[in-house]
């Protein structure tokens, strides 16, 4: 199943073992090298910061994410291999785009994900001031994304005209 990455945000955290929700879900923590969701951060009511390793997610539904114990959260002193992820803190909702030419194509509004794996599918974007007064916002392949620099998503060169559909960035429905 498709949903857009932004839907975990506010996502109720439930423990299954203890059988109640133990906080939400702040913010998604994306791997830069695979633009893949890694980590969770979650916020626990009078606690610090805690994360949840993507394999250690049982489940994920509309509004909730389900862990199978509270040994499935960590502290981030605790996340050693995921310590630089963690300081980055890389998100791609509000990354900018450009083309492989250095062409600005726009910023990252959200991105489509595989509920099941996490794995990123798809990044829709908002167009550039002067084509956001257009209403255009596109959807890129995640195999159109050659690499991130310096929190830039660096795309396949593409033909973006106005008023021309693009080859690789297509222009979303305006629904």
């Amino acid at each position: 199943m498709q949903k857009f990455a932004s839907n975990l945000i506010g996502a109720s955290v439930f423990v299954f073992q203890e059988r109640y929700s133990v906080g939400k879900v702040i913010k998604v923590v994306v791997n830069e090298h695979n633009l893949n969701i890694e980590l969770l951060e979650v916020d626990i009511p009078k606690s610090q910061k805690h994360y949840i390793l993507t394999k250690d997610i049982k489940s994920t539904l509309d509004s909730l994410v389900i862990v199978e114990s509270l040994q499935d959260l960590s502290e981030s002193e605790d996340l050693i291999r995921q310590e630089e992820l963690i300081k980055t803190g890389f998100s791609l909702i509000g990354a900018k785009i450009k083309t492989q030419e250095g062409k600005y194509i726009g910023k990252v509004k959200d991105f489509t994900i595989d509920y099941n794996s996490l794995k990123t599918l798809k990044l829709h974007a908002t167009a550039s001031l002067r084509r956001r007064i257009l209403n255009e916002r596109y959807i890129i392949d995640i195999k159109d994304v050659i690499e991130v620099k310096n929190k830039a998503v660096i795309i396949k060169n593409t033909k973006l005209k106005a008023g021309q559909k693009a080859t690789k960035a297509l222009p979303a429905s305006s629904a």
